[in-house]
């Protein structure tokens, strides 16, 4: 074949393609008509607060994480920021197990937000601040809601075990996924809510200690006390 009709043959197939590539995509033009175009997926949407005695508090500028676990795969989405009465809005997510983590500077979310996506559906995320932790800002009771894991964070001294105030403590569903964190009270207690099921790494850290690192399979209502060792 000569090399003239090579390229020919070559231009033709790019051509083809290129056809083949817009018509899977739905593009080419025109309004698209038949089923050229993909599904919208649904909608996920709801506001970030805070609990306090005066009641929820809402919370601008909170980023929302967004972790979509399909069946044998899951992928990491930016889920923007709440405006100022505290609202995200998510669109496009497919048929999926849905977690959401909200993070703001000075907040913390000890109750993991999911939900299994097979329509519109709505979220709410509570966050707490670190002053209300610390117990320097006083705040409205928790609703601790099944499965929770909760227990004290301590270190052993010569006088016995002792609690450690101020430990900070996070959940990760999957590796690097957070998924709910808090603090350690007064008494060296803590509490984490509404947490997925299965392993789980659980984190504890703060500044003169070593990091604890704990793997649990977690299946319901667990007690899991933590020991802190100094640096």
């Amino acid at each position: 074949m000569s090399q003239t009709r090579q390229q020919c043959w070559r231009m033709v197939l790019a051509v083809l393609l290129v056809s083949v590539g817009l018509s899977a995509c739905g593009g080419g033009g025109g309004d698209g008509g038949g089923g050229g175009t993909a599904p919208a997926g649904h909608m996920l949407s709801g506001a970030v607060s805070e609990s306090t005695l005066q009641g929820a508090r809402p919370i601008e500028g909170a980023r929302i994480g967004v972790w979509v676990q399909e069946v044998g795969f899951g992928h990491a989405l930016g889920g923007g920021t709440t405006d100022a009465e505290g609202h995200y809005r998510i669109s496009g997510l497919p048929d999926s197990f849905i977690l959401l983590y909200a993070s703001k500077d000075g907040y913390l979310q000890p109750c993991a937000a999911t939900v299994t996506l097979r329509a519109d559906s709505a979220l709410d995320i509570a966050l707490v601040s670190e002053a209300s932790l610390s117990g320097a800002s006083p705040s409205a009771p928790m609703a601790a809601v099944s499965p929770t894991l909760s227990g004290g964070v301590f270190e052993t001294t010569p006088e016995g075990r002792q609690p450690v105030e101020g430990v900070e403590i996070e959940v990760d569903w999957l590796p690097d996924l957070v998924t709910a964190t808090t603090r350690s009270d007064a008494a060296g207690r803590y509490l984490l809510c509404s947490l997925p099921t299965g392993f789980i790494d659980v984190f504890a850290s703060k500044l003169g200690y070593e990091l604890t690192d704990v793997a649990v399979q977690f299946n319901s209502d667990t007690v899991l006390d933590l020991e802190m060792k100094r640096q």
